[in-house]
Formats: structure tokens, sequence, C-alpha cells
């Protein structure tokens, strides 16, 4: 196990936007995080880079004890992560802003996606990919997995932030759903997508679930 992540809590005032999430990643492993909007996935993945310090819970990442820890010191132990708003150091060249994440990690690719670029130039253990996939043509969507099934080959773990169901369905080992703050389901593609919880809370009607299924061939 490369990550744990037991009863984190994140509260704003009296949101909680968190509420008591459990999961762990294996080394090499990907990992779908997935759920409507609002249901607290990028402030999950706040807390885990530092960004948000949980109200309760823990964050273990190798073993060690990465609670409330700042983003840089995440970054350093390993942790990188790519956002859906590219924000480019934008008086640097593309080169100097992938330079930058190589700055702070442990270089991989000839990719034009310079902000996943940028996150994997710091050779990362475990990347949080948020909504990468945004806004690209099949054939980008296709070579954007491609690069995560490369990274899964050599042992780094990826969580991602996807509304693509397809693209979860293709490429992710394991699934874990969020809605209003709270886990409530994880398990394989199949399982989740066919989870009666995730079908009233993510695919909405029944009837758009069942295309939605028979289309990904569960």
């Amino acid at each position: 196990m490369i990550l744990d992540v037991e009863g984190v809590t994140v509260r704003f005032g009296g949101l909680v936007a968190c509420d008591a999430v459990t999961f762990s990643v294996d080394q090499g492993q990907i990992l779908g995080l997935i759920g409507p909007n609002g249901a607290g996935k990028t402030t999950l993945f706040n807390a885990i880079n530092g960004i948000h310090r949980p109200r309760a819970g823990r964050i273990e990442f190798r073993g060690d004890d990465i609670t409330g820890l700042r983003p840089f010191q995440v970054a350093r132990r390993g942790i990188a992560r790519a956002h859906q708003v590219v924000r480019p150091l934008n008086d640097l060249s593309v080169i100097a802003n992938v330079t930058v994440g190589a700055c702070f990690g442990r270089e991989n690719l000839g990719l034009g996606a310079a902000e996943l670029a940028r996150a994997l130039a710091a050779r990362p253990m475990l990347l949080l990919a948020d909504e990468v996939l945004a806004g690209l043509n099949p054939q980008e969507v296709a070579e954007m997995l491609a690069v995560f099934r490369t990274l899964r080959e050599q042992g780094v773990a990826v969580i991602m932030i996807e509304h693509l169901m397809h693209a979860v369905m293709n490429v992710c080992d394991r699934v874990v759903v969020l809605d209003y703050g709270k886990k409530i389901a994880e398990g394989t593609p199949q399982q989740v997508s066919s989870d009666p919880k995730v079908i009233e809370a993510y695919l909405g009607d029944p009837k758009v679930a069942a295309k939605f299924l028979e289309e990904e061939g569960a």
C-alpha cells in the first residue's frame, strides 16, 4: 500500500465537504475517484496534497503520516498533482514550466500536455490527476490513457478524478464514489457502475444509466 486515507473529514464552517472518507491505493494501481459535482472529490485531493488540513482522520504515504503537511512537503515525498485548469507560469517557457515540476520531485514523457508533463517531471510515486482529460478529443484521450497505463507499468500509482466514464471503465483498477462528501461505493468499475446507489447519485435517470451500461459493455 502506498497511500492510506483513514476517516478524513474536511469542513468549511458548517459544510462537511469530506465526511470520514476511507480508502487506500497500492503501488502501480489506478484508482478512479468519481461522483457528481460538489461531491468532495477535489477537496479530498486538496487534503491529500496539503492545501486543506483535515479536521479529522489520517493520511499516510508510504507508511509516513503526512496529514497536514504543506504542499511542497508533500510534493517532495513523491506526490504530484495535475489540475484540470492549467495554471502556467506565464513569464516562463513551456520547458521552464516543466522544469519547475522537476525541481520538486524525484522526466518521463514527450507529451504536449504541459500540465501533466509538469506534474510528471517530478517523477512522482503517486499522481493526483484532477480531470486532466476534460476538453480533449478522442485521440488525445486515448493517448493520455496510454500514459496512465505506462505509469502503472512503472509502478506509479494514479488517482484520477474523472467524469468521462468511458475512460474510467477502461483504465481504472478500482473506483471510489463520493456523494455529498461521503463514500457511497468502492469496487471495480463494473461493480460500481451497476451499484443502485451510484446510479441514483451519479448517473441519474435509470434509463440513462441503462444506456450507459450497455454502451460500456458492463
